[in-house]
């Protein structure tokens, strides 16, 4: 994130006062459909693929209860 931007500033601003952790990442394969980097993140998290709505092929939605991480 370029920091000197002013919707950077704001941002992050927003996210210390909240003591708010954003991981953002990107990658070629996003939305290869078998092996996306979607797909790879609810698998690390401990969420079946297979078991999610897809909302495109970027976006998994999953019920589930809450949980600490």
């Amino acid at each position: 994130m370029q920091a000197d931007i002013p919707a950077n500033v704001k941002r992050r601003k927003i996210y210390e006062d909240a003591r708010i952790v954003l991981f953002k990442y990107h990658y070629p394969l996003d939305g290869w459909p078998v092996w996306g980097m979607p797909r790879a993140l609810a698998s690390a998290l401990g969420f079946d693929p297979d078991k999610a709505e897809w909302v495109n092929r970027f976006v998994p939605v999953f019920d589930f209860q809450p949980r600490s991480l």
